[in-house]
């Protein structure tokens, strides 16, 4: 799908990553799993992201980013919502913002 605007690509899919994926950017307006075996090594924009492997590089959703127990991310994030479980570990600076203006990652 084209934006009718800009005319770039606008990619809607959900991703989930089982291994090591760098790119320049990683976007989607969909939502993205990293597996424990998983590791991103780009920035991310998405609609939401689970994180159960590695990422590094600032991310910035939409909606949710959840660290799971086994989750690494290192970089600055921006979202409504931040879920870190027990064991989950962030390195960065944190901006949560619940009346949407995290909605930028599109």
């Amino acid at each position: 799908m084209f934006c009718p605007n800009c005319r770039q690509r606008v990619i809607l899919e959900n991703f989930k990553i089982n291994t090591y994926h760098a790119v320049r950017l990683f976007a989607t307006c969909g939502d993205v799993t990293v597996t424990k075996k998983g590791h991103v090594s780009a920035p991310v924009k998405v609609g939401s992201i689970t994180i159960n492997g590695t990422v590094r590089g600032s991310v910035r959703a939409r909606d949710k980013i959840e660290i799971g127990k086994t989750g690494k991310l290192t970089g600055d994030i921006t979202a409504r919502r931040l879920v870190i479980k027990d064991g989950g570990t962030l390195v960065g600076r944190c901006r949560v913002e619940p009346d949407g203006n995290g909605e930028q990652a599109s």
